[in-house]
Formats: structure tokens, sequence, C-alpha cells
């Protein structure tokens, strides 16, 4: 699982007309609707484009900030002004009531516009050569790859910028349960592999990433640790040759008034007390939601907070556990674990990405996430309308 790739190079497979002045763009599993000025699209079938995901900020003050004003949506990031590319809603006037869910934005490729990443789209194509139908497919694939983000100033919105309010960064031991959108896994209905792929179909919960580590001495990621106060040790290190931790998204929390909603959380989850009795090196990794958490969409009742485990992490060698023997592990010892719906194989349930996007969009809440039980790969399927409702 790696970071999201906002900004990236992709090829429109399909162009349709939604209205007179506006055209959808299928892009890989991705729907784009664009302003067509005059009721001519500027935009060709096959056409490689520099395409944004959703919920990518794009800095209004950079270089490339008079032409990302045409986003829209200004939003703040850090102190910055920005533009935030969104979810939004749109209906098209040649098939009435028809509401298309536009989640991404476009920009033609362009050696006066953007030279940085037009020079890489020339250079990848001189060196894949003549351009065959099966060579163009092997240059998608290398453009998919490249993440132009940090070139064009490009980051990850968050509802909250998160700071570190003197917290250490998260050890290097924890790795991030980042994963892909359904639209980026362009390879799901295409290769053979994926038709015999057990994964496991769970809800996606709605509230704030949380890890739970024990580490002890003997491990050899012990000095992988950062130094720890003393101010903060009660909880933490409950002997000296042994250590908990409690993380968020991005930093190793000290347990102090700021995190107590964390470290309560996970001091009454169980999962610390099970962890010292097993003794071996693990991070337990879930989902926090509950009554202050992410604008309670669950509809917790005033100061109950809930952990929601769905992975395990071995620190010695970064090796996850089977999705299989993670749900196990939590109903044998009684912790909770996000709800499962099933396990399934791709082909039974869905034969495009549009229906496993329904698939979530006929489920409340913010949709699903799949993790493969033989690969380890995950993705999530977000709930088009939960999104534009939050």
């Amino acid at each position: 699982m790696s970071a999201r790739k906002l900004s990236t190079i992709r090829q429109i497979n399909e162009i349709k007309r939604v209205s007179r002045n506006q055209s959808l763009l299928i892009i890989d599993g991705w729907n784009v609707v664009m302003k067509t000025p005059g009721g001519e699209t500027d935009f060709s079938l096959g056409e490689f484009v520099l395409f944004f995901e959703v919920d990518a900020w794009l800095p209004a003050n950079g270089k490339h900030g008079r032409l990302f004003k045409d986003v829209g949506n200004h939003a703040q990031l850090g102190g910055e002004d920005g533009f935030r590319v969104i979810t939004r809603p749109v209906t098209s006037t040649f098939q009435p009531y028809q509401v298309i869910r536009s989640q991404g934005h476009v920009f033609k490729l362009g050696a006066r516009k953007f030279p940085e990443v037009h020079a890489a789209f020339l250079r990848e194509s001189k060196a894949t050569g003549t351009m065959t139908e099966e060579n163009i497919k092997i240059l998608a694939d290398v453009l998919r790859k490249m993440d132009f983000s940090s070139l064009l100033g490009v980051k990850k919105w968050e509802a909250e910028y998160e700071t570190d309010l003197a917290n250490p960064k998260i050890p290097s031991f924890v790795t991030k349960t980042e994963m892909d959108r359904v639209q980026n896994c362009v390879n799901l209905f295409k290769k053979p592999k994926y038709k015999r792929f057990v994964f496991q179909e769970s809800v996606k919960m709605d509230g704030s990433s949380m890890t739970m580590y024990f580490i002890d001495d003997s491990s050899k990621r012990w000095a992988h640790l950062h130094p720890l106060p003393v101010t903060f040790a009660s909880r933490a290190v409950p002997s000296s040759d042994i250590r908990l931790g409690v993380c968020s998204k991005n930093f190793d929390l000290l347990d102090n008034e700021v995190n107590k909603t964390f470290w309560d959380a996970a001091m009454n989850s169980g999962v610390f007390k099970v962890l010292r009795d097993i003794g071996h090196p693990l991070a337990v990794q879930g989902e926090l939601v509950g009554w202050n958490i992410n604008g309670n969409p669950h509809r917790y009742p005033k100061d109950v907070v809930e952990f929601f485990m769905y992975s395990i992490l071995e620190i010695e060698d970064g090796v996850r556990l089977d999705p299989r023997k993670v749900e196990q592990f939590a109903n044998r010892l009684g912790l909770k674990h996000v709800p499962v719906l099933e396990y399934v194989k791709i082909p039974e349930i869905a034969s495009n990405h549009q229906e496993i996007l329904d698939r979530a969009e006929g489920r409340k809440g913010e949709g699903l996430v799949f993790k493969n039980c033989d690969d380890g790969r995950w993705f999530k399927v977000h709930s088009v309308s939960y999104l534009l409702a939050r």
C-alpha cells in the first residue's frame, strides 16, 4: 500500500456529452466532468492529460496558480491559499435526472503550461517506442505510476491540518495503512489473477486512524523508538524493558491532555493487555470513532469513543497478518473489529468499476474496504453520496 498519487498523467478512455457546455471524461475508473465552452470539447479520446485526484490541494501562489484557479473551491492548508479538488454532483441535461458525480480535475498537457510534466511525458513516450496499441498501454501504465505532486506543490487536503504539538513522528516500524481508491485499481477487472483472489469486504468506518504497538528491548526495532520524556511515561513505559505506543496517522502521541482521547481509548480497548500477554512485538491498527472524533458521523453519545481494529503488523519483519486471521484474533480475544460483511471474489459482485461503486452506494456509511487475502493489497470504495452529504 503506497501513498496516494494526486497528480498523474492519465489517458482519456471515453468522452460523453452531458450538457451543451460540459463533457464527461472517463479516465480509468474516474468520472470527471469538465467545462466545454461553445459546446465543443477541447479533449480527445485517447489523449494523455494531467489529472488531479479528489482531495488534491493546489497552491494559489506558485507559478501555476493562474492555471490552478480553474479548479475553484478556495481552501487554506497550513495557512496557505489554494484550491481543493472536490466531489461535485452534475446533472446531465442530455439524460434527464441523471446525476453524475464528478471526481477530479483535468488539464491539457502542454510545454507552455506544465513544461516539466510535458518533458516527462515526451521522455517516456520516446523510451516506449513506436505508438502501437500495445505500447500505448505500456506507456499509460508507466505514466500512471509517476506522481508530479512535489514538482507542482500539490498536497493532500486535510479537513483538520494535523500539527505535531511536540509529538514525535510515527515510528519507522509502523507502516501506514494507505490504500488506493478503487478507481485507481485499473487492472482489477483486466488481469485474470483478480478473478481467483479472495477479498475481505468490510465497512469503512468514518473516524480517525489509530495504531497501538507493543515492543520490548529484545526487539531489533527497539533502537528505532524516539526518546520519551519521563513526564509522559506513566502508561507508555510500564517497565524499563517495555514500550507501549499510541499513534495517529502521522505521529507517536505523547500521553498528555491533548491526546487523552486516544490514550484513554487505547487503555480501555483491551488491546494492550492482549499484546503484553502475547509478549511479541506487534502493532494493531484500526479506526477510532466516537462523540468527539471527525464530527461524530456514527452518532455516539457524549464521552463515548471506541477502537475498531482492522490490521495486525509484525514489527520485526513488517509483515501484515492475513485479514482472516486478524478477524479470528479479534473474535477469539473479545476485541472489537471493523464490521466484516463477507469474503468474496470480485467477479461474484461486480464486472466493472461502476458496479463496485454502486455496491458502496447501496450501503449506509462512508463506503467499503476490500482486503486481498492472497497478496495483501487493499483498496477502498467510497460512497460518493456520503462524501457529498458530509
